[in-house]
């Protein structure tokens, strides 16, 4: 599994520096976002292609309240923009654990999303994202408290966050 991670990350960064130095430094959109969500958080990077195609790379954990449910992914994304830039959806693959109470599901993510970004003040720079995701985690399920291996599960799991970020 962590060959996997170590090859999705690699491919995103590969991907970014290839349409890098297609592109002139004029025609560059890098998007940096720290997210926020209940109780968790993340980092996302976000390379646009064109204005309507980005490739980047995000990872999060988000918990509960009371700390027994959860998702925690590290994951290559790809988004589309309708409008150039303003609403979005996204598709990203990659490494993904979820709790839900006692079991834990580790395993390969499928993460479907949906977003908003809304520039403050002029267009470029600071920047603020609501978005969904629905994270797929496709995998085996373990025991929290002694590891013993349950069997393989497909579960589903709700992320809400708000990015805060910066473009250049």
């Amino acid at each position: 599994m962590k060959r996997s991670f170590l090859v999705l990350v690699l491919a995103a960064f590969v991907a970014g520096g290839v349409f890098a130095q297609e592109r002139t430094a004029a025609g560059t959109k890098f998007w940096l976002q720290g997210e926020v969500s209940i109780v968790g958080g993340g980092g996302r990077i976000e390379y646009m292609i064109t204005d309507n195609l980005s490739v980047g790379f995000n990872a999060y954990t988000t918990m509960t309240i009371i700390f027994a449910l959860g998702d925690t992914g590290a994951i290559a994304v790809a988004r589309y923009y309708p409008w150039a830039g303003i609403f979005y959806a996204g598709l990203g693959l990659g490494f993904q654990k979820h709790r839900n109470g006692e079991p834990l599901t580790t395993g390969f993510g499928i993460v479907p999303e949906i977003g908003w970004k809304m520039d403050v003040g002029s267009p470029g720079g600071f920047y603020i994202n609501p978005l969904v995701q629905i994270p797929i985690t496709i995998g085996k399920i373990t025991s929290s408290y002694s590891g013993e291996d349950l069997g393989s599960e497909t579960i589903l799991g709700i992320r809400l966050a708000i990015g805060l970020g910066y473009t250049f």
